[in-house]
């Protein structure tokens, strides 16, 4: 269990999961330094609370990522890092703006690693819970999500690594994944190619998907609270699984994945789970 009362710091902290694990990290006794892209709309947001301090982060900008680590370091040795921040893509590979797949990567990825690089030299002393906030899609990639899952799959991989690489100093890895989730993240979601305006052979897959993503939301959504609570959870047992689930959903999606050769699986959580009918 990581010392309640030490410093929590949370990237992507001004909307959604990261603003909710702000509210809940503070209401847990934690110093909370709320990294964020818009200082002013997230003090309008949070608002001016005893233990709070918000500061600009743009993840995928070095220079801003080690301010925002530096004054978190002020306050205190950071004893948790929420790396939340993140955004998504919804398009056919093959019509994939790659300049938005691009942008994606290095935020998800490429910003995450820069986050590390800031904090890992202060949490080798102090030791701590890194939580990497990564999705049910990096456990299987649904069609139209290609390059995100490709990206929380990345994220993954590198949490996999670090989580050996670190353990020695004190430093325990909790990566999430949860699945759908009621925020304004999915209005958020970039889209490209000719099937966004109907057009092109995806068309009649895109709009099957969106309308899938409709019915999942309606019967599955977590709340960014949900996911805010599995993340205090995370940082307090030690006995978190490396990845862990979070929604009825997401654990539903795995169980298919871990129950059937990988074909059938992909089959499964297409016709079945989804209900789209595409190929076979």
């Amino acid at each position: 269990m990581a010392d309640r009362g030490g410093v929590a710091f949370i990237t992507g902290a001004g909307r959604g999961i990261g603003r909710a694990c702000a509210q809940r990290l503070l209401a847990d006794g934690w110093v909370v330094v709320a990294g964020v892209r818009d200082v002013d709309r997230a003090q309008a947001d949070l608002g001016a609370l005893p233990r709070l301090r918000i500061v600009r982060c743009d993840v995928t900008d070095p220079s801003s990522v080690n301010a925002a680590v530096a004054a978190a370091e002020q306050a205190g040795p950071v004893r948790a890092l929420v790396l939340n921040a993140g955004h998504a893509m919804f398009s056919a590979v093959e019509e994939s703006d790659q300049e938005v797949a691009r942008e994606m990567f290095e935020v998800n990825v490429f910003g995450a690693g820069n986050v590390l690089r800031a904090a890992l030299p202060g949490m080798r002393k102090s030791g701590g819970v890194i939580v990497m906030v990564s999705s049910i899609a990096a456990r299987g990639a649904s069609p139209m999500l290609g390059w995100y899952s490709a990206s929380k799959a990345a994220l993954t991989s590198i949490g996999e690594s670090l989580s050996s690489e670190v353990a020695p100093f004190g430093i325990r890895i909790a990566m999430l994944e949860p699945g759908m989730v009621a925020t304004e993240f999915s209005q958020a979601t970039r889209v490209s190619g000719a099937a966004t305006s109907g057009e092109g052979p995806y068309a009649p897959l895109f709009g099957g998907m969106l309308g899938a993503f409709g019915r999942w939301r309606e019967r599955y959504s977590s709340t960014a609270d949900d996911v805010a609570a599995a993340v205090s959870a995370a940082i307090d047992d030690p006995d978190t699984p490396l990845r862990a689930p979070v929604g009825d959903d997401a654990r539903e999606l795995m169980a298919i994945v871990a129950a059937s050769p990988e074909r059938e699986a992909r089959r499964a959580t297409l016709h079945d789970f989804l209900g789209v009918d595409w190929g076979s």
